[in-house]
């Protein structure tokens, strides 16, 4: 296995950017359509946050990964903040999305004073939840039929993860 490194990504990593989110197994598991053409994903996170942080997982065979932290401007939500992931097939459960969930997470509870992070997850990825699990995320419901993929009405789960230092803060 391959070495990991996160990183900003570049203008330079579009298209193996795009060429994870090629694979219909997985555009499947997130809220996307497949068959977007190569440059809608090169900056898909930047057009939609333009403050939040674009991160790739790079390994002896390039881009790997790919995540976007999203803020919210809102005022009052200021604290809240999502993210998205993918990682390429031939790569799963090889390390990628762990290194992405730690950088991103570090970023969040150590820059972007982010108290409450959560997602959105098919409910049938169950490798996508324990990884979430794994740092510190939990259930905080689901929503049934909300989602429409394999030709099916899925489920998706909402998950949370607290700053570990939120409770502290509060006593």
């Amino acid at each position: 296995m391959a070495e990991i490194t996160i990183r900003a990504a570049r203008e330079s990593d579009a298209a193996q950017i795009a060429a994870i989110y090629a694979f219909e197994s997985v555009v499947a598991l997130t809220s996307q359509l497949p068959h977007r053409p190569d440059v809608f994903w090169p900056g898909f996170y930047r057009t939609r946050d333009p403050n939040g942080a674009e991160l790739v997982a790079v390994s002896g065979a390039g881009v790997v990964g790919h995540l976007g932290l999203l803020t919210n401007s809102a005022p009052r939500r200021k604290h809240v903040a999502s993210f998205g992931i993918a990682v390429h097939p031939d790569h799963q459960g090889q390390g990628a999305g762990a290194a992405l969930m730690g950088e991103m997470l570090n970023l969040a509870d150590n820059w972007y004073n982010i108290t409450r992070m959560q997602l959105d997850v098919a409910s049938n990825n169950a490798r996508a939840i324990a990884l979430y699990r794994r740092f510190g995320f939990e259930v905080e419901g689901e929503s049934r039929f909300d989602l429409f993929f394999g030709g099916r009405y899925q489920h998706t789960t909402h998950m949370v993860r607290f700053h570990p230092n939120f409770a502290a803060d509060l006593a």
